[in-house]
């Protein structure tokens, strides 16, 4: 008896870890439904490129989640270049991105407040030192 309780468990802990494709879902005025259907779509999902790779694979274009309807956490977009970012959101409103290069070097960091730029954004260098310039030049 123990022992299908912890399958049971397993099982439902696998499931709820699993992506679902954003091409399956339909979103409505901001708001994610699974296609067909009028109830809120909360869980995990992947974004692929069209093309797969030179390897044959298929590249994560984004991922991110969703809460009852509305981007909810950490939204990831990976670029072909190698480059990326982290979009943080909180109820379907952004709240900070912040952009690396290729080799994961902070670059740039953008905060929102009720979704809008709030301020210049913060630069770092190549190295990933605080680019003082370059942020004071953003002042005037």
């Amino acid at each position: 008896m123990h022992r299908s309780y912890l399958l049971l468990i397993s099982v439902l802990m696998l499931a709820g870890c699993s992506e679902v494709e954003l091409s399956k879902l339909d979103i409505r005025n901001g708001v994610a439904y699974m296609k067909g259907t009028s109830d809120r779509f909360s869980g995990k999902v992947v974004a692929f490129y069209e093309k797969s790779g030179l390897d044959g694979k298929r590249r994560i274009h984004q991922q991110g989640g969703f809460h009852n309807g509305l981007k909810d956490g950490t939204w990831s977009t990976y670029l072909w270049n190698g480059d990326s970012s982290q979009t943080e959101y909180e109820e379907g409103v952004r709240v900070s991105t912040t952009w690396y290069d290729h080799r994961n070097t902070r670059r740039m960091l953008q905060v929102y407040k009720r979704g809008q730029p709030d301020g210049p954004p913060m630069v770092w260098d190549q190295n990933g030192k605080p680019n003082l310039n370059d942020q004071i030049a953003r002042l005037y």
